[in-house]
């Protein structure tokens, strides 16, 4: 797991990226960089300090040349190589213009790695996600967008991701997508935000959107704009955030561990409030767990109901409508063999005149060979001549003249 953030348009960038990482420490912290965008330079710091990571990149950030309004950061939580400075992300492509950040596991990296290699490419790190850099290196250099260049990268990619790439030959533009891993973006008037959770932007943006599975967004000062892997226009979702800062963030603890422990009074009453009832007796067990299930599944208990009770309807409304209440649909040949009481045989008969039909319920009554009936309807045995017996367990033929009840 790994923190992201992103900024296009601020006149404090630097200061943005390494305050959003404080905030995205509990994402990872082996290692951390930021990479800052104008027009034809990339500048780039990364650290690996262990849990002085984001500490240690405000140290070196110190010296960072000025006159940015777009970067990316990033604090990583050591799966593919050591955490070591030359893994940290941002990661750069062979020309050094380009810089992504990345969270999640690029499955295929290793194949990937080797075409890119044979290629002509030079891969500094050993991680998974530099790969993602040198994908997009190729598109842009056939001339694509960056937004462009992302899409088809991950086209090839397997696995999750919620990635940022930036150009310093398109610099107010920040290019992020995401699959299973979580990105969130966020406006505000003039700036464009991206992170991997809505704390790290939260007292800086006034809204907030979701971006969903395999949707890449388009950042820049003016807003943004998301389409899908196939490149048709998409609406990001609003979030609705009715939490402040302090709620989302330490809340006056040293750190978060001790945070967790501080609140679990807290958490403990939360849990046990929804369990009792409001003259504090606990409920019982077996009506928690029912209300804890229809919540977590409510929708589905919605349908099951909805359809049981459409199931009853349609019983009740066959077994009422009384003989002659269907309206004549002509002739039908009814092929039916071995049918018992209560059993269904093939598919539901059509009102086609004179078709052949395969199939017929018989809940109540049996048929013989040869029966020719006015309705065939389980509470009206009467229509049908000779009367059925039930000594008679199949039927070759049975000529009927209506139509069939609602099966």
């Amino acid at each position: 797991m790994c923190g992201i953030i992103g900024v296009v348009g601020s006149s404090d960038t630097l200061e943005t990226l390494l305050q959003g990482l404080q905030r995205l420490e509990y994402r990872g912290y082996d290692s951390a960089g930021v990479a800052l965008v104008r027009p034809g330079l990339t500048w780039r710091a990364r650290t690996a300090e262990g849990t002085e990571s984001v500490a240690a990149l405000r140290t070196l950030c110190a010296s960072a040349p000025t006159g940015f309004s777009s970067g990316i950061g990033h604090t990583r939580w050591a799966t593919h190589g050591a955490p070591e400075a030359a893994n940290a992300h941002p990661h750069l492509d062979c020309s050094g213009n380009i810089a992504i950040i990345h969270n999640g596991i690029i499955e295929n990296h290793t194949e990937l790695q080797e075409q890119l290699e044979s290629r002509g490419h030079r891969f500094t790190s050993v991680t998974d996600s530099e790969v993602l850099a040198h994908l997009i290196e190729e598109s842009r250099a056939s001339g694509f967008e960056l937004i462009e260049a992302v899409r088809q990268s991950l086209h090839t990619v397997r696995g999750a991701f919620a990635l940022a790439a930036m150009d310093c030959n398109e610099p107010d533009v920040i290019v992020a997508a995401r699959r299973i891993s979580p990105l969130v973006v966020g406006t505000a008037p003039g700036v464009t935000y991206l992170a991997s959770d809505v704390p790290a932007i939260l007292d800086r943006a006034t809204a907030f959107y979701a971006v969903n599975d395999d949707e890449i967004v388009r950042l820049g000062p003016e807003g943004f704009r998301a389409i899908d892997l196939e490149g048709a226009p998409v609406r990001l979702r609003q979030l609705q955030i009715d939490w402040d800062l302090e709620t989302a963030e330490k809340g006056g603890n040293e750190d978060f561990m001790t945070k967790e422990i501080n609140e679990q009074p807290d958490a403990i009453f939360a849990t046990l409030l929804d369990r009792r009832r409001r003259d504090g007796r606990q409920l019982p067990s077996t009506l928690v767990t029912l209300r804890a299930h229809f919540r977590r599944h409510r929708f589905i208990g919605a349908w099951l109901l909805s359809f049981m009770v459409l199931v009853v309807v349609m019983e009740a409304w066959s077994l009422a409508t009384p003989l002659g209440a269907y309206p004549d649909s002509g002739t039908q040949t009814i092929k039916a063999v071995a049918v018992a009481r209560g059993q269904w045989i093939g598919t539901r008969p059509t009102e086609a005149t004179s078709a052949a039909v395969t199939a017929v319920r018989v809940p109540d009554i049996y048929l013989q060979p040869n029966v020719s009936c006015f309705a065939f309807h389980p509470t009206h045995p009467a229509g049908c001549t000779p009367p059925l017996t039930e000594s008679s367990r199949t039927v070759s033929t049975v000529t009927h003249v209506g139509r069939y009840p609602p099966l």
